[in-house]
């Protein structure tokens, strides 16, 4: 595994798989499929992680330390935006981004507040629920990341 001295700590689990090249594009899709259609037949909720170990595409081993790995740098508040982290991610082009980004100051200017960009994003169909939830899920835990370090320096 040719794994980077420091992981984006952005990157999604299967992302993260390709770049380390663990993982093809045709078996990422593939395993996220089979955990859509668990989601879909309302069985309890899998990580994508859990699918991977379970179909044999990646060791449990592997993908726990290319996991710690990821984790063990701390993210920066600013890196923490969601339309960031799906553009790094490869979910949203930078210009289907900046045009979310200009209907979210838009529509602050008519009403006075600004929709969360998820909703907007979900609004345009820009992305598969599945993949704007599992970035709102890494967003919420990066998050968490950073307030449990504040809490800790203070």
């Amino acid at each position: 595994m040719g794994m980077a001295n420091e992981l984006d700590p952005r990157l999604l689990t299967g992302r993260l798989l390709l770049q380390e090249g663990l993982l093809s594009e045709e078996q990422l899709r593939n395993v996220v499929c089979l955990q859509v259609g668990h989601r879909a037949l309302r069985w309890p909720g899998k990580s994508l992680g859990h699918h991977l170990v379970n179909s044999n595409l990646v060791a449990a081993a592997v993908l726990d330390r290319l996991l710690q790995a990821r984790d063990a740098r701390r993210a920066r508040r600013e890196e923490v935006r969601l339309g960031e982290m799906a553009v790094k991610n490869g979910l949203l082009s930078r210009a289907k981004l900046m045009a979310c980004l200009a209907e979210q100051d838009a529509e602050r200017l008519r009403t006075g507040e600004a929709p969360p960009l998820g909703r907007i994003i979900r609004r345009e169909a820009l992305m598969w629920e599945h993949d704007l939830q599992a970035l709102i899920d890494r967003q919420a835990a990066l998050l968490a990341a950073l307030e449990s370090a504040a809490t800790d320096a203070a």
